[in-house]
C-alpha cells in the first residue's frame, strides 16, 4: 500500500493510526481500491484489523485469504475487530468471514451506538485452513503421481 492509498483507507474508516499501522489493498485494472485492510495496535499475540470494501463485487477470495494470512503468519494468534454497532453491513461481513462477537461496549462509539468487539483466533480461521488444505491436497496428488510413475516404471 502506498502513502496515498493508506490515507484514503484511513479517511474511509475514520481512523487515526499509530506509527505501527500497516496495510494491504486490492486494486482493480483501473488502479482503484477494491478493498483495504489495515493493522494496528500490535501486541505480542494480537492485532486490530480494520477492513474497508468500497467495491465489494470486485473483491476476491484471495484478498480475504491474504488479509488473514498477514497477521497470523507474522506470529499473531488473535485478530481483533472493533465495529460500530450501527454498521450492519460490516457486522454481517465480519460474521460471514468468521469473526465472533465477544463483547459490546454500550455507547462507546457515540451515545446510543455500541462498539462491537469481535475476534478471530488463528485456530478458527478457515481462510488459513483452506490454504493449508489446498497445499495438503497438492502434496497428496504429487505423492500419488510419484507412486504411479514408480509403479509404471517397475
Amino acid at each position: 500500500m502506498d502513502r496515498s492509498q493508506g490515507i484514503q483507507l484511513l479517511r474511509a474508516i475514520s481512523y487515526s493510526p499509530t506509527g505501527h499501522f500497516r496495510g494491504i489493498v486490492q486494486l482493480n485494472d483501473y488502479m482503484e481500491i477494491v478493498a483495504g485492510v489495515g493493522y494496528d495496535m500490535w501486541t505480542p499475540n494480537s492485532v486490530q484489523m480494520h477492513i474497508w470494501i468500497p467495491r465489494p463485487a470486485e473483491m476476491t477470495r484471495s484478498f480475504i485469504q491474504e488479509g488473514f494470512r498477514y497477521p497470523f503468519e507474522n506470529g499473531k494468534g488473535l485478530v481483533i475487530g472493533l465495529t460500530p454497532g450501527n454498521n450492519a453491513a460490516a457486522l454481517r461481513f465480519n460474521k460471514r468471514v468468521g469473526f465472533k462477537e465477544v463483547y459490546r461496549m454500550r455507547d462507546a462509539w457515540s451515545p446510543g451506538v455500541d462498539v462491537v468487539v469481535q475476534e478471530m483466533r488463528r485456530e478458527d480461521c478457515r481462510w488459513l485452513r483452506r490454504k493449508d488444505e489446498l497445499a495438503e491436497k497438492a502434496t497428496e496428488a504429487d505423492d500419488k503421481d510419484s507412486r504411479s510413475c514408480r509403479e509404471s516404471t517397475s
